[in-house]
């Protein structure tokens, strides 16, 4: 008799009335939001058999999708010079970020020499010179420019993951992405 009026008395609770109606308020709130797919119309239900084929539609891998805007700027820059840019060559209209992206995937080797790709960037840059203005050379003031706008890139590819720097070597880099 004991344990039957002490479960009687548990429903009588304060602990017990706020779980019983906190489940009243949930079943409410799903019943108000969350319609039976019965009551719905036939065009806000969707069926997709192949769940793989949605997850790589809607979340494309990150890594390709990034490399590939890369190579190919002109699809999100709208320009026509850089949307005419074969995806192997490289020119001055292209982004910063997309020429030493071009430059570091041309090497083989995991490990790639910072010096090497700054030259080599300096002069694709210099050649046209249609970003800089005139065409500048290298003891001018615009290699303190080149510097910055090379950096700011590198810094770019290396915050996306593409790339990190070395810890026992200041002047290289390693490439954690193949594309």
């Amino acid at each position: 008799t004991l344990m039957e009026m002490k479960r009687q008395n548990e429903g009588t609770t304060l602990i017990h009335n706020i779980k019983t109606d906190l489940a009243d308020f949930i079943r409410n709130l799903l019943k108000q939001y969350l319609p039976l797919i019965s009551s719905l119309q036939f065009s806000d239900i969707f069926i997709f058999k192949d769940l793989n084929h949605v997850i790589t539609t809607l979340f494309p891998a990150n890594f390709l999708q990034l490399s590939e805007d890369l190579v190919n700027p002109g699809y999100f820059l709208q320009c026509s010079c850089c949307s005419s840019v074969d995806s192997f060559s490289i020119c001055d209209s292209l982004p910063d970020v997309s020429i030493i992206h071009k430059l570091i995937s041309e090497h083989t080797t995991k490990k790639v020499d910072l010096n090497i790709i700054y030259h080599t960037y300096v002069s694709i840059v210099q050649t046209t010179g249609k970003r800089g203005g005139k065409a500048a050379t290298l003891k001018d003031t615009a290699t303190a420019s080149y510097l910055i706008r090379f950096r700011r890139a590198v810094g770019e590819l290396q915050h996306m993951g593409f790339i990190k720097r070395s810890k026992s070597k200041p002047d290289e880099i390693s490439r954690l992405t193949w594309w």
